[in-house]
């Protein structure tokens, strides 16, 4: 992917922090959520452990609030785990900040549907057409989202993951892992699962 475009796809948006991802770009395509959402909804929002994570978070967070949207804050959380707290939270909607398999320098923006799985190509097509119009619905200062936090992602996955999966029997058996979640968004939830509610002996690195 060439350093200086801004990828915007039915997967969402990435591109280079201080180039194409900047917090401008952010916030407007948290106001183009707001705007396709309308306000007096929710959305959960969270993020990979990649520096630019917290400011490109502000920045989306900052266009939600401003189209009257609120936003529940989830920190450093999975891909699924934030998809999960989307149906657990009763949310409107959810934000994932992640650049997956990308080197450090990129960050991107996931939007999903009150159902957790990612956009339809409709739209995607849409949050897209009104980012690019910028003509965003914004409140007055009565109305604006309100900010909150929620800590409960992990143990939500892992109780989610533990209703699917015979925990009696794999504690059993005692496995021994050697865990490298190489500093990422599972570096908090791999353990807690595998050390804590399947009974792993764990080599937890990184």
């Amino acid at each position: 992917m060439s350093e200086d475009r801004l990828m915007v796809t039915v997967s969402g948006v990435r591109g280079t922090i201080g180039s194409t991802l900047t917090p401008q770009v952010a916030c407007q395509f948290g106001l183009a959520y707001g705007t396709m959402l309308g306000a007096g909804k929710t959305v959960v929002i969270g993020r990979d452990t990649r520096p630019s994570g917290p400011m490109i978070q502000s920045a989306v967070s900052a266009g939600l609030m401003a189209c009257g949207v609120s936003v529940i804050d989830l920190g450093v959380a999975t891909t699924p785990g934030i998809a999960l707290m989307v149906t657990r939270l009763k949310a409107d909607g959810g934000v994932i900040l992640t650049a997956s398999h990308n080197p450090i320098q990129y960050n991107g923006i996931k939007f999903l549907q009150p159902s957790g799985p990612a956009m339809t190509a409709e739209s995607a097509a849409k949050l897209k057409e009104i980012w690019q119009s910028g003509k965003f619905t914004m409140v007055d200062s009565l109305h604006q989202g309100e900010l909150s936090r929620n800590t409960k992602t992990h143990i939500e996955h892992t109780n989610a993951v533990c209703e699917l999966v015979d925990t009696l029997g794999i504690a059993a058996k005692r496995y021994k892992v050697v865990l490298d979640s190489i500093n990422g968004a599972g570096c908090v939830v791999s353990p807690m699962l595998l050390g804590g509610r399947l009974g792993c002996e764990l080599s937890h690195l990184n």
